[in-house]
């Protein structure tokens, strides 16, 4: 899903959003209680800042915001200094590699769900069920959202929390549904009424074409099928399965048969530019990096369902490196980041949608400067959670991708049938899950 690119300044993923302290807890220094901020922060100077290094691949407003406001603040409360160190998305896995050789890695790193796997089983990563269990055993993991945490564990334990949730939606364009006299998506669509209206929504020739659908992420449509890339375990390669042909093919045909659906690789935005009626597949941040200067009028609805719902819900992720030597002022940093009052802020200022129900329960939450987003179309987005999932993730996940993305653009291009694509990533795939 290209638009989730745009989010991150990155290539787009798979990506996953934390519960944390109470605002109490996460606006409090972390000292002796009995002493007021003022002189924590005298005793701090004192003794010197420890100074932490944090990467991620955040950049422009948002790594402005934190360099010159909210980390900061962390300091004036903690005396942790702070430094943030930008890494490009796609060269996130290589360069803390090459920093772990060289003793310079990171203290903590924002990574995507992608990732995590990778550097936990290379022993990068700190195990964060046994750190919680022995420093912090009544942080509090069930305040997040059901199953968003699965996406974030590895052989059954959590080595990573997440930022932000970023689940998949339906997005439309109301003036060209109300053009062609079509009723706006709901709830109770199928894979047969997406595909009825894309054919209905579709018109024009050439550079002004204008398309029922963009072309969507199949991960959903594999789901919905009941299929997967890759087994829940992590061994097997499922994706030749019968149902997992049939989704695969369905999407194909979105763009070789039924020309509904642009073939995928451009960098533009058809549906931010009004030339394609619907998109599926981006998160709740979309209302604030992609349509907030749009001169339409748009809304969200549930994906299409296949034999089941499922969307994908998931997004970055904060871990420690364990490299690390301030592994305590690293946690602590994590919590105070991850906490509700950071949430909110990102959520205002930058429509990341925290998992977090104490952040959306909050008044100020339901308010429309906040996401962009309505009450109601948050209240969706809260109701999808339900349905949300993240995919199987493996150590040599970026070599399962590179297979997947070569064989299916095949696919996507009329160059190669599906199960002849599929067989090919199982044949090439299931000796990496070994």
């Amino acid at each position: 899903m290209k638009q989730i690119m745009r989010k991150f300044s990155l290539y787009g993923v798979l990506s996953l959003t934390l519960l944390s302290l109470s605002l109490s807890a996460c606006s409090s220094p972390a000292s002796d209680p009995g002493k007021t901020q003022t002189e924590t922060k005298k005793e701090n100077e004192s003794k010197g800042a420890t100074k932490l290094t944090f990467s991620s691949f955040q950049s422009g407003d948002v790594a402005k915001d934190w360099e010159e406001k909210q980390l900061p603040k962390f300091k004036q409360e903690t005396g942790i200094d702070i430094e943030h160190i930008f890494i490009k998305h796609g060269d996130t896995i290589s360069t803390l590699l090459a920093r772990n050789a060289a003793g310079t890695a990171t203290d903590v790193a924002m990574l995507s769900a992608d990732y995590e796997n990778a550097l936990a089983a290379k022993g990068m990563l700190v195990n964060l069920s046994a750190l919680i269990k022995e420093k912090d055993p009544t942080y509090d993991l069930s305040r997040f959202f059901e199953k968003l945490l699965d996406a974030y564990k590895y052989k059954g334990d959590l080595y990573a929390l997440p930022s932000d949730l970023d689940l998949g939606l339906l997005w439309y364009n109301k003036d060209i549904f109300d053009k062609a006299g079509i009723p706006y998506p709901n709830e109770n669509w199928t894979w047969d009424d997406y595909l009825s209206a894309a054919k209905k929504l579709t018109s024009g020739d050439g550079p002004a074409k204008v398309y029922g659908t963009e072309f969507p992420s199949y991960t959903t449509f594999l789901w919905q099928n009941g299929a997967d890339m890759i087994s829940t375990d992590g061994k097997t390669s499922t994706i030749d399965s019968p149902e997992a042909v049939k989704a695969i093919t369905f999407v194909a045909d979105l763009v070789n048969k039924h020309k509904v659906a642009p073939k995928p690789g451009s960098d533009e935005d058809k549906f931010q530019n009004g030339k394609a009626a619907m998109t599926l597949g981006s998160g709740p941040w979309y209302a604030h990096y992609v349509l907030k200067d749009v001169k339409f009028n748009w809304g969200i609805a549930p994906l299409p369902k296949g034999d089941k719902k499922a969307t994908t819900a998931y997004g970055s992720t904060f871990a420690i490196m364990s490299t690390s030597k301030n592994k305590d002022e690293a946690w602590k940093f994590m919590k105070w980041f991850l906490s509700d009052e950071q949430q909110f802020i990102r959520a205002k200022q930058f429509s990341w949608f925290p998992p977090t129900r104490s952040v959306v329960q909050m008044p100020e939450f339901g308010d429309k400067s906040v996401l962009k987003l309505t009450k109601e179309q948050k209240d969706l987005v809260m109701k999808e959670t339900t349905y949300g999932r993240a995919p199987v993730v493996v150590e040599k996940q970026n070599e399962v991708k590179q297979i997947m993305d070569r064989e299916l653009s095949l696919v996507w291009s009329g160059e190669k049938k599906p199960e002849d694509a599929t067989k090919a990533i199982k044949t090439e795939v299931q000796p990496l899950l070994k």
